[in-house]
């Protein structure tokens, strides 16, 4: 098995192996993913992480040579220093790799050194602000599983990529007066597709990452968004995927 790193901030992952293609999803820096097929100056791969499939572009990766364990997670921003002083920014979820770091940097700083690495409401509060993306998952730009999926993984707590797999995982909640923070809530379409999802916060309070990730109401119906006065978002279930801190 030939696997590559992402040695950049992040690298998108795209449907077809072409760069008008549509963005699937993000590699992030650190991670790795196992090449499955080529064409051209593109590689097929499917990440390690997730098991998600998609093509990265040749030199934007680097053949790893490593199959080292010892990984840390970035909790939340930080930026990397190399020997000539320049600087890469990372994001949260980046993997502090042994391979890349030794080789190409010397130093890591992070940006917010009070951030509660323990709290998932901290690390997903980091991001308000973030435009909505499709297929991101970094602070540049980050869609709505990308967003939890990205949070959780900064906690060591593994998700699929899509809101419709991530749906799947943990326990229901029935009520969303029982809801806890940190709990994941999903929302459908008129087909009974889950479309999106979001981190509940305090009671009557969902972070999510629609347009922008931002905080709005939340109650039994939906997502409220006050600025439009309308339901954006239709509930279809809460589950709680670990105990909220």
């Amino acid at each position: 098995m030939t696997t590559i790193i992402c040695p950049l901030s992040y690298i998108p992952l795209r449907k077809e192996a072409s760069h008008r293609s549509e963005q699937t999803s993000q590699l992030l820096f650190g991670e790795k993913a196992e090449i499955i097929d080529s064409k051209g100056q593109w590689y097929k791969v499917k990440v390690l992480f997730d098991g998600y499939e998609g093509w990265v572009e040749r030199n934007a990766v680097q053949i790893s040579k490593s199959d080292d364990k010892m990984e840390g997670y970035v909790s939340g921003f930080a930026r990397l220093v190399n020997l000539t002083g320049d600087s890469l920014w990372l994001s949260t979820g980046s993997v502090l790799s042994n391979e890349l770091i030794n080789s190409q940097h010397t130093s890591v700083v992070t940006i917010n050194p009070d951030l509660k690495t323990d709290s998932i409401i901290d690390i997903a509060l980091q991001f308000i602000g973030t435009p909505y993306l499709w297929g991101g998952r970094s602070f540049m730009g980050i869609d709505c599983s990308g967003f939890t999926q990205v949070a959780y993984k900064a906690l060591k707590k593994s998700l699929p990529r899509d809101a419709s797999q991530q749906v799947n995982l943990g326990s229901v909640v029935q009520f969303p007066s029982d809801a806890q923070e940190g709990d994941l809530a999903f929302f459908d379409n008129a087909d009974g597709e889950i479309t999106h999802v979001g981190i509940i916060l305090d009671q009557g309070k969902i972070i999510h990452a629609s347009g922008s990730v931002r905080i709005d109401n939340f109650d039994q119906q939906g997502i409220f968004n006050v600025e439009s006065g309308k339901y954006t978002h239709n509930l279809r279930v809460i589950k709680r995927v670990r105990q909220a801190n």
